[in-house]
C-alpha cells in the first residue's frame, strides 16, 4: 500500500448508556479534508492496549508518511489516555506515554496529538521526551488541563485543533523537519491567547514540544 499524508485517527469507545452519547471526531475529519492538505484520513474505534498496539504498529506506520498526524481522540489524566471507561469506573483501558514510548512506534518527521484533558499536565516532561526520542516524531501537541470537547462552557478543544490543524495547512508547515519548528510554536502559542478567555474558563494550556526542544 502505498504511504500519504494522512491524519490517522484513533478514538476511544466510551458509551455511557442512556446518560450521554459521546460525539466523534470523525465529522471533524471530514472537514478537515476539505482543505486539502492532506491526502486522506484513517479512523479507527479503539477500546484495548491490544487494539491500540495492532493498530499502531500494523497499520500506522506502513500507511502513513512523514508529514502525517497520529490524532488520539480519547479521554485522559495526566501522561495517559482513556480507551475506554474511566478510573472511576471498575475497568478502565489506559495507554500510558510510556507505552507509547516503549513500542517504538514509527512517528518518524510526523505530529502526534492528544485530544484528552490534563494529558500534558505538569510533571510529564519526562515522558513526553521519551515518547518523542523512541517515536521520533517531529511534534506532539496536547492540554494541560481539563478541556471539554464541544462544552461552549469549558476550553473548546474542537475549535482549537481545527485551528490547528487547518493553520498547518494554511501556513505550509512542513512537520518533517525543523526548518520551521520556530513557526510550529508560534502558532502554539498564538493558539493560547486565542482561547485564553479568563472571565470565561482560563486557559485551556495547550501545550506543543517538539524533537528539537522539547520543552
Amino acid at each position: 500500500m502505498k504511504k500519504a499524508k494522512r491524519i490517522y485517527c484513533i478514538e476511544g469507545v466510551h458509551d455511557w448508556g442512556n446518560r450521554y452519547v459521546e460525539p466523534s471526531v470523525e465529522p471533524l475529519l471530514q472537514l478537515l479534508m476539505s482543505t486539502g492538505y492532506w491526502d486522506d484520513y484513517v479512523y479507527r474505534k479503539c477500546a484495548t492496549q491490544h487494539e491500540c498496539q495492532f493498530f499502531l504498529t500494523r497499520e500506522w506506520a506502513p500507511r502513513c508518511d512523514g508529514g502525517s498526524i497520529l490524532y488520539f481522540s480519547s479521554h485522559g489524566g495526566p501522561g495517559e489516555i482513556w480507551l475506554s471507561g474511566s478510573p472511576d469506573e471498575r475497568h478502565c483501558e489506559v495507554v500510558t506515554l510510556d507505552m507509547l514510548a516503549a513500542w517504538e512506534i514509527d512517528c518518524s518527521s510526523c505530529l502526534v496529538h492528544f485530544s484528552g484533558c490534563d494529558v500534558f499536565a505538569d510533571g510529564v516532561e519526562e515522558s513526553v521526551r521519551k515518547m518523542l526520542k523512541h517515536t521520533k516524531a517531529s511534534y506532539t501537541s496536547g492540554y494541560g488541563v481539563e478541556v471539554n470537547w464541544l462544552d461552549i462552557l469549558g476550553p473548546p478543544a474542537v475549535a482549537l485543533e481545527i485551528m490547528f490543524f487547518s493553520s498547518i495547512a494554511q501556513l505550509e508547515i512542513n512537520i518533517r523537519t525543523g526548518h520551521q519548528v520556530k513557526t510550529m510554536r508560534k502558532l502554539a502559542k498564538d493558539l493560547n491567547k486565542v482561547f485564553y478567555l479568563p472571565e470565561r474558563f482560563g486557559s485551556c494550556e495547550f501545550k506543543l514540544y517538539d524533537r528539537w526542544r522539547s520543552k
